[in-house]
């Protein structure tokens, strides 16, 4: 049999020595490179032999844990404390996803010795979860995938601080989850380059994932839990809650949750606090994504004598407000009611029965508005207008005259909704002449579509306007807008 022989690698070939050499300067050149980066020298530079960072040599979090349960060590709450803060010093470049599960225990006997008065670990819980925030690090590609189940351990036990009654830790504890879902800008990071990042397609998956592991966990209940009872100690707490229940609200799983939590009722409740309240405002937007993303169960729970009674107050409460985001959030309140009407006709029903329906048409009918609402013709102004003629469109539209309750013409007719309408579209009258002719065109489109809902509902009450006839017959000409002049 012949033999074959396998030369060694011969070093001595000129292309190859001209290949290695290159390789190896090129990849010193890179070291110092990045070594000279800001926030990568010294101890933070990266290592390129190895793939992904490197875990740190100290750490040893089995023995952090059996010194907090060990039956000779377990009330060594200093030893406890420094451990804890160590770990956080060591780990402060970002946590690995592999020690999650780890890093849970050790939040877990921390807030067991913080519950049972040892206060000293408040701080050390601040550290651990501060550091929490950091992106997690990996040493392989799926190691989100592989600990996930750890992961979501961790994630339990943070919305169980988030409802802790220490304010600093709750506070702390709601930060490191919202900094999941909204990651923290980069350094130096534009508007325009943060708007960019926002709709990338990556973090959109990387957002909706962590809302998945949230809504799993059971931390979207623990922060709604915070909001009951709400006490002028408990404020930190309740705002912090609210910001995360915002970002959660606008995704599918976390919005199932919301809506169909048995402390729903306590976030429907900040309704009823004052306006200048910024919870207050964080509460009207969690809702209304509530209603763009689970609206049939979100209705459900709103659909009460007792919640539209809470809406109609609101409304009432912004209407009278002086400031500019009392008037937005007035008009983000008929907004509310609109996504409620849009959802069944017992909604409808509630709405005109809770008086939310009457309240709105105050505002566009003579004598409504409470005088000087409407008086000057700002840009929020005919928000308002458009918003509540679209309201009472859906309410009017949606639902035939059996279903609507009498309550609803009779409010009708006390305020001669009608009759405004025509008013709008009369350019004679004297209430068309504060508003610029692009916003007037606005509002005869809602009014045209308004009137010809009416004309089904209540054809004769229309017919005994004397002056609906001559305000249409304005529009029928050649050089009426088309829009007006086919409606």
């Amino acid at each position: 049999m012949e033999t074959v022989t396998i030369s060694p690698l011969v070093t001595d070939n000129p292309r190859l020595r001209l290949d290695l050499h290159s390789g190896r300067r090129s990849l010193n050149t890179l070291e110092q490179t990045i070594g000279q980066l800001p926030g990568l020298s010294g101890s933070h530079g990266m290592d390129l032999g190895e793939f992904g960072p490197p875990r740190h040599a100290a750490l040893d979090y089995e023995g952090a844990i059996a010194l907090m349960v060990g039956r000779h060590t377990q009330g060594m709450h200093d030893r406890h404390v420094a451990t804890l803060h160590k770990i956080s010093s060591l780990n402060r470049g970002g946590f690995f996803f592999c020690d999650a599960a780890l890093i849970a225990e050790l939040l877990s006997l921390a807030a067991v010795n913080l519950a049972s008065g040892r206060s000293e670990y408040a701080p050390a819980l601040c550290a651990l979860l501060q550091t929490l925030s950091a992106p997690f690090l990996k040493q392989r590609c799926n190691d989100d995938e592989r600990f996930e189940e750890g992961f979501v351990s961790l994630l339990r036990e943070v919305g169980a601080l988030a409802a802790c009654s220490h304010t600093q830790v709750a506070v702390a504890a709601v930060d490191m989850l919202l900094t999941l879902v909204v990651p923290k800008a980069s350094r130096g990071s534009t508007p325009e380059g943060i708007a960019r990042e926002s709709v990338s397609v990556g973090l959109r998956l990387g957002t909706m994932y962590a809302q998945k592991l949230i809504a799993e966990s059971g931390a979207t209940l623990s922060a709604l839990s915070v909001l009951s009872p709400v006490s002028e100690s408990a404020r930190p707490q309740t705002l912090a809650a609210m910001r995360l229940l915002r970002v959660l609200s606008r995704a599918g799983e976390n919005a199932k949750v919301i809506a169909g939590a048995e402390d729903f009722d306590c976030l429907f409740s900040l309704f009823r606090q004052p306006l200048s309240e910024p919870s207050l405002a964080l509460a009207v937007e969690t809702v209304w994504n509530l209603l763009d993303c689970e609206l049939e169960m979100t209705a459900a729970r709103l659909a009460s004598a007792s919640c539209v009674t809470v809406l109609t107050q609101m409304l009432e409460r912004t209407v009278a407000g002086d400031t500019d985001s009392d008037k937005e959030l007035r008009n983000e309140v008929i907004v509310l009611g609109t996504r409620l009407a849009q959802s069944s006709a017992e909604a409808r029903t509630a709405l005109v029965q809770g008086g939310f329906f009457d309240a709105t048409l105050q505002l566009v009918c003579r004598g409504g508005a409470k005088g000087a609402q409407l008086v000057l013709p700002t840009q929020v102004n005919l928000e308002l207008v458009q918003l509540t003629l679209h309201f009472q469109q859906v309410v009017l539209a949606g639902s035939t005259t059996a279903e609507l309750p009498p309550e609803a013409f009779e409010q009708l007719a006390a305020a001669a909704l009608p009759a405004a309408m025509v008013e709008l579209l009369d350019p004679r009258h004297a209430a068309t002449t504060i508003w610029s002719p692009a916003q007037l065109h606005e509002l005869r489109m809602r009014a045209m579509t308004l009137l010809s809902n009416l004309s089904v509902a209540r054809p004769q009450e229309l017919a005994d306007l004397p002056r609906l006839a001559p305000a249409l017959v304005e529009y029928l000409s050649a050089t009426a807008p088309p829009a007006l002049r086919d409606g």
